[in-house]
């Protein structure tokens, strides 16, 4: 099994990283694991990381006028959770596993520290604006 070192790093989002940085994400995240239908993100619930997809997919929901609509199915290399981390409100979204999913946490004081590195603001912010305009289209 690759280490968080050796995942990340192959994502674009990832590489361009300083390496003392990118080695201070590393030891600070943690590998997980959600089965099918396992909830991993919260509608409503604040935010605890940023979420890295290594391999599985999920589907992204919302809640609206009292039934779940379908946002999004992500697969490997999806990066989750950066807008509640962003404005500090709760998460606008459900994640679930659709498949047996294998994940990295970033924790939210790490993810602090990635807003200190220009090239991780910009890419959080056209990720963020990328979402917006494929929910708007919805």
């Amino acid at each position: 099994m690759n280490t968080i070192y050796e995942q990340l790093q192959k994502l674009p989002y990832f590489a361009d990283l300083p390496q003392r940085l990118l080695l201070r994400v590393c030891t600070a995240s943690e590998q997980l694991h959600a089965s099918p239908g396992e909830v991993i993100i919260e509608e409503g619930s604040m935010s605890d990381g940023l979420y890295v997809v290594t391999d599985g997919e999920l589907e992204v929901t919302k809640m609206s006028a009292g039934r779940s609509i379908s946002l999004a199915r992500v697969t490997a290399g999806a990066v989750l959770g950066e807008i509640s981390l962003l404005d500090d409100v709760p998460r606008i979204a459900t994640v679930t596993a659709l498949t047996e999913v294998d994940y990295i946490k970033v924790p939210s004081d790490t993810v602090t520290e990635l807003l200190d590195n220009p090239q991780m603001v910009l890419r959080m912010l056209r990720t963020v604006t990328s979402r917006l305009r494929e929910t708007e289209g919805l």
